[in-house]
């Protein structure tokens, strides 16, 4: 199938609070490659599905960490009109965490004998995802048990077979499946691409959207509590998984509750210079250090390990990531 050309453009402008690093905001150093986003120093493009059609997003980076500005492109195949811009431009905000002001956390921490270096090197990051709460469960239904070079032969093979490919901007991505393809293939054509038990899941999430379950908007009202039981009824989210999205799509800066046994070597490391400190002692110390902050903290310090790694190898860090 030819992709899909996206040629009509719009644009709109965000203006975050200060202080404000794109780079770390749009492409996280500790993820995975992903076929629905590209980025180049001071750009990043993605897809999404949104009011029934595909579209193409440029996020510029127009100002400085201490006076931010987002310049978007929206590329589609039809016309777009104001209305449709601005619902885009409100959910990246959301989905970007834009509106967020982290001036306090930053200046507050800036000292913090661990927390010091990640502010100086990548201060007033906010943690997001390109994705939709439905796109994000379906992900991380495929990292369940699996490697990260599983994880990505998994994600790849399922954008190959049910997803779309478009074209925008001088660049052609994936954009994510429809929840009816993956429900209407059922679980054997899911399986033939060796996602093992993960197919079912996959198929089971792909019904729960499709029977109204994933009411986003409204989980994005609730507290934490709310929307954390909320959460654990969906099907394929679990007490790690749900960590996971009440801290990245629905910015719960206190959502640290779970520390998974991989992230207990990289904490273990990075606060104790040792290997094995009880995951239950890791919870325990960060509520003590950084309070309503625990989980942002808790990505400040991994987010710049990664980034530390990206520019001169850490050799403890490369034993650890298994590709």
């Amino acid at each position: 199938m030819n992709p899909l050309s996206l040629t009509v453009r719009a644009t709109f402008t965000l203006r975050p609070p200060a202080p404000f690093d794109f780079a770390t905001t749009t492409a996280k150093p500790s993820t995975l490659p992903d076929p629905t986003t590209a980025d180049e120093p001071g750009t990043h493009w993605q897809t999404m599905r949104w009011n029934g059609q595909i579209l193409g997003i440029r996020l510029d980076d127009n100002g400085t960490r201490d006076a931010p500005e987002v310049v978007g492109t929206l590329f589609a195949d039809r016309s777009l009109p104001p209305p449709l811009v601005e619902s885009v431009a409100r959910e990246l905000r959301w989905r970007y965490d834009l509106d967020t002001d982290l001036s306090w956390f930053c200046h507050h921490f800036a000292d913090d004998a661990a927390l010091a270096g990640p502010i100086e090197r990548l201060g007033g990051m906010r943690i997001g995802t390109a994705f939709s709460l439905y796109e994000w469960v379906s992900v991380l239904a495929l990292l369940q048990m699996a490697t990260a070079g599983r994880t990505a032969t998994m994600v790849r093979s399922v954008f190959d077979a049910y997803g779309s490919t478009v074209e925008f901007d001088g660049k052609t991505l994936a954009a994510f499946w429809e929840p009816k393809a993956i429900a209407a293939a059922g679980e054997q054509p899911l399986r033939a691409l060796k996602l093992g038990y993960r197919a079912k899941s996959l198929v089971r999430i792909a019904h729960s959207i499709l029977d109204d379950d994933f009411d986003e908007d409204g989980i994005r009202a609730m507290d934490r509590q709310q929307a954390r039981a909320k959460l654990l009824k969906l099907y394929g989210v679990g007490p790690a998984s749900v960590g996971y999205l009440l801290f990245q799509t629905f910015h719960h800066y206190d959502a640290f509750d779970v520390v998974p046994p991989w992230e207990t070597k990289l904490y273990s490391r990075l606060l104790y210079d040792t290997e094995d400190v009880a995951a239950k002692d890791i919870l325990t110390d960060m509520t003590r250090r950084y309070g309503r902050w625990r989980a942002l903290a808790g990505a400040y310090l991994l987010e710049d390990l990664f980034l530390r790694h990206r520019s001169e190898p850490i050799d403890w860090l490369a034993a650890e990531i298994r590709m």
